[in-house]
């Protein structure tokens, strides 16, 4: 073969290659389907959602929240790679990252959707984009502004934008957004693009049950009564009370109190009351009885028969409350037995109340308790026609919560 002949083929060589380059070259460009063939790559970018849920679950829990996938928000974050005016850009939701794009199953990225964010090295960009609707699509985003300061080129995630009211997709799996920036307002002059990916996931469903709980305690031993914590620990002790001197014993002139508490804890949503019931103090065989003071709440009256309870809202000797009534979680006192804290001499500052053999609510919350406490005292009083005798009642506490 002729040196000639040897240095054409050599040459028909040489221009196949280099027209499968330029090939190469064509489709490389082609992926967007750009019209610049120098526009250069977004980097450290990233695509954020606020609910990665299938777009068909969720619509009946709040939109934009972690849980709807029928409304949630995308945002955006990336770097451009040329510093100068960009006055529009795209955001195309597709099933691949080249070739002919395919929209997601039932996405819809452009009905409703705002722009919630939009800054430039963490600060509002000067003049906003706006979607576009008339060239927007159910799965591409077109957002354009009609000028605008240049963007130079930022650290890490220095353009930043968020959709938000974005349908995702019904199809669990990957899916692209391809993002292209413009420097026209038209769409056609592109600058820099990129490519971001999200997924889309099934939830993980989690059930479990919360029983309806009640804590309710009493005990006459307040001295010991523990403080109110977190696990309203029940009070305990002893339930039984000695009113009068050192004797047991009272007198015309002297009025005698003594002390128990109650603790209540309920998670019932429908709130919750505090009642007792049980007879004046009565002597066997049932003959004879101290008076109850009545509904109406009355001050002490040595001299006088009078039997009554109230809620000791000092505490007394009881330290257990911490609380308070008739705050978040807690309970409220009813007006006839809130005042039992003060002094009990003839015509004193504290007041009790007492229905004798009738239900009768002391304390009620509209909702559920944390842990409550409450130190009740109770009075007697004796007058000097008062049978002598042994008296004796039991006063039974109920905690009814309603769920």
């Amino acid at each position: 073969m002729s040196d000639y002949a040897i240095s054409l083929k050599r040459s028909s060589l040489l221009l196949a290659a280099l027209a499968f380059t330029a090939a190469l070259l064509f489709t490389n460009v082609g992926i967007f389907g750009l019209q610049k063939a120098d526009a250069a790559n977004f980097t450290v970018r990233s695509l954020n959602m606020l609910s990665p849920i299938a777009g068909n679950i969720g619509s009946t829990t709040p939109a934009n929240s972690e849980t709807n996938g029928v409304d949630t928000t995308h945002t955006f974050a990336f770097d451009n790679a040329t510093a100068g005016t960009v006055l529009s850009m795209r955001f195309e939701y597709c099933t691949t990252a080249a070739g002919a794009c395919v929209a997601p199953t039932n996405i819809e990225v452009e009905t409703g959707t705002t722009i919630t964010v939009q800054t430039h090295e963490a600060v509002t960009v000067a003049t906003p984009f706006t979607i576009n609707g008339a060239s927007s699509t159910a799965n591409r985003l077109d957002i354009t502004r009609a000028s605008g300061a240049a963007f130079g080129i930022g650290t890490s995630g220095n353009l930043v934008f968020a959709f938000d009211d974005i349908r995702n997709t019904d199809t669990v799996g990957t899916f692209f957004v391809r993002m292209v920036a413009y420097s026209d307002a038209a769409w056609t002059a592109a600058v820099d693009d990129g490519i971001v990916t999200g997924a889309i996931t099934t939830g993980i469903a989690i059930t479990t049950r919360v029983s309806e709980t009640l804590g309710f305690s009493t005990t006459a031993t307040v001295g010991g009564v523990s403080a109110e914590t977190a696990a309203c620990v029940p009070v305990t002790g002893s339930g039984a009370i000695a009113l009068g001197d050192a004797n047991n014993t009272l007198a015309i002139a002297q009025a005698y109190d003594a002390y128990s508490a109650f603790r209540m804890f309920t998670n019932a949503g429908n709130g919750a009351v505090v009642q007792y019931r049980g007879a004046t103090l009565t002597k066997a065989p049932l003959t004879d009885d101290i008076n109850a003071i009545g509904a109406a709440a009355l001050a002490s009256a040595p001299g006088t028969e009078q039997f009554g309870l109230a809620i000791d809202a000092d505490g007394g000797t009881f330290t257990g409350d911490t609380g308070g009534f008739g705050g978040a979680n807690q309970l409220a006192l009813t007006t006839a037995y809130n005042d039992g804290e003060g002094t009990i001499v003839n015509a004193g500052t504290a007041s009790f109340a007492f229905v004798s053999n009738t239900l009768t609510t002391i304390a009620s919350s509209p909702g559920s308790i944390s842990c409550d406490t409450a130190a009740v005292r109770y009075i007697a009083n004796i007058s000097p026609l008062t049978p002598a005798g042994t008296y004796t009642t039991t006063i039974v506490y109920y905690g009814v919560p309603t769920f």
